[in-house]
């Protein structure tokens, strides 16, 4: 057996995909697992000339490419993680912004508010933040199926991902069945078989067999939000932490997180330690 006493205590740094599989080849274990990946299109993290740029998880030109690459890293978590174990996920959404989604804008606040293109700007925005909206990744590809300022539904579709389920457009779904019609029709078998590979990718079909359990979706409120000028909607104030496990039976602790249990006081509470009438006199 190998030994793993060195991954203990330490930070280590690299591509998340070559450091766990290393780990797996050491057989670490672990009974838990707290994770915050990048959000889709949201920052860049390398500048344009690194290397390693090509790699970089979030800077993919699809939100399905995206999921793609994510439900493989944690794939990896799973093989790291204890058969009793459980993995606490945290994401945030974005918006679709003006240009269609999926093409951020400089001038957009993406790391406080989400929005992917054309998004509210903040007017004490810092020059550091400056440089860092200009880092962001660009593309010109829209969202198939979303409108412009429609909420993207990252967390979701990542979720579902895991589940072992894929979230597509009704129009991609529509143009592989006439494109499966036209090749088929014109005997044209390599299209058939180009156009059997891309839904067997979307479709993330090496996964079937390896999906999560999806047992809560936990809000995380946050007290003090960013600001935003957006005026037709609620600000955004909160994120997904999903708790996800390998299997029916895990580790849980619950005892460990509760909290004492508060006797409601209010009039709408006739179970209030005051009694009923207490209750009938609305205090």
């Amino acid at each position: 057996m190998s030994d793993t006493t060195h991954w203990i205590d330490r930070c280590h740094f690299g591509d998340v995909r070559v450091v766990l599989r290393q780990m797996v080849d050491d057989g670490v274990k672990v009974n838990a697992i707290v994770t915050s990946p990048p959000y889709w299109l949201l920052r860049s993290y390398l500048p344009d000339e690194h290397p390693d740029k090509h790699l970089e998880i979030g800077a993919e030109p699809t939100i399905s490419e995206f999921i793609r690459n994510l439900v493989g890293v944690f794939e990896l978590c799973r093989q790291v993680l204890r058969d009793d174990g459980v993995m606490f996920l945290n994401i945030g959404d974005s918006y679709a912004g003006s240009r269609g989604g999926g093409a951020p804008s400089a001038s957009s606040t993406l790391m406080g508010n989400g929005h992917i293109g054309g998004g509210p700007k903040l007017q004490s925005m810092t020059q550091s933040r400056r440089r860092d909206d200009a880092s962001i990744p660009r593309s010109d590809r829209r969202i198939k199926g979303l409108k412009p300022k429609d909420l993207v539904g990252q967390p979701w579709r990542l979720a579902f991902g895991l589940q072992g389920m894929t979230v597509l457009p009704s129009l991609t779904l529509i143009e592989w069945a006439d494109g499966l019609q036209h090749a088929r029709v014109a005997q044209d078998w390599t299209l058939v078989q180009a156009i059997e590979r891309r839904i067997r990718a979307e479709a993330m079909i090496e996964q079937i067999g390896k999906a999560w359990y999806l047992r809560q979706d936990i809000i995380w409120k946050k007290l003090s939000p960013m600001p935003e000028s957006a005026k037709d909607r609620c600000t955004k104030a909160h994120e997904y932490i999903f708790l996800l496990a390998k299997s029916e039976s895990y580790h849980f602790d619950a005892n460990a997180i509760s909290e004492p249990a508060k006797a409601g006081r209010t009039p709408g509470n006739k179970n209030a330690p005051k009694g009923q009438a207490a209750y009938e006199a609305g205090v």
